[in-house]
Order: C-alpha cells, then structure tokens, then sequence
C-alpha cells in the first residue's frame, strides 16, 4: 500500500469513528463512566467546565417557588443541583451546566459552583442493585 492509501483510510476509519460518537451521544459513554467528572473536580475548578456529566447519590433537597433544587454526593465531595423537574430518589447520572454564585463577606469571595440540570441520563431508586454487583 501507498502513503495515500494508508492517509486514505485512516481519515475513513476516523470519520466512521466520528459518526458512531455522533449517532451514540455522549450520554452513552457517560453511562460508562467515560466523561464522569468527579464533583470536587468541578467545584474546585468549576471555571474550566461548561457543561459536565455527574454521577452520585441525591442526599438533600429543597423546594423553591417554582423549582428544586437537590444535592448530589459523589466519593470526592457534594455539589447542588437545580432543576424544574421532580427530584430523584437514590443514584443519579445527569449532564448539567456549571455555574458559580460570587458571594463576597469582608472582601472575600465566598460563593460556590452549583449545577443547572440540562437532562437526567440514568436514575436508580434507593435499594436499587446493579446486576453485575449481586452474588
């Protein structure tokens, strides 16, 4: 085979790669947990995120005027999440766009990164076992 060739067929291999991303969705290697970011992760450096996949588990939540708002726990931290949805019971992947609320006490910046809920991926109600987990 020639150069060309090899070029060729590399940019047809990677083209089928795209599409089969494109035609999957992101939420799919979410599901995986490819492209999970860890909470502390985002809260840490929430200005390097604009849009980021969650996973944990729903340990609070609250009831505005006209939303809700819940909190979600992961093994490196906890992060806020709001949504106009009902909020779920038990584990929960969701994608979601970071925000941060600037609050300023004696000059300094007290405020937190917060999630906006843009879609729910997967939900698992409390006393929920995966199969792959039972014996």
């Amino acid at each position: 085979m020639d150069q060309w060739t090899t070029t060729a067929q590399k940019l047809q291999h990677g083209t089928i790669i795209l599409l089969l991303v494109g035609l999957t969705g992101c939420s799919s290697f979410a599901r995986l947990g490819i492209g999970v970011t860890p909470i502390q992760q985002v809260r840490g450096k929430w200005q390097l995120y604009s849009t980021v996949y969650l996973r944990g588990q729903v340990v609070n939540q609250v009831q505005l005027l006209e939303s809700w708002a819940y909190e979600v726990q992961d093994s490196s931290g906890t992060i806020w999440v709001f949504t106009h949805q009902p909020v779920p019971d038990g584990q929960i992947l969701l994608k979601g766009k970071v925000r941060y609320q600037s609050v300023s006490i004696d000059n300094q910046d007290v405020g937190e990164a917060y999630i906006v809920e843009r879609a729910r991926i997967e939900t698992k109600p409390e006393g929920t076992v995966h199969p792959s987990s039972q014996s």
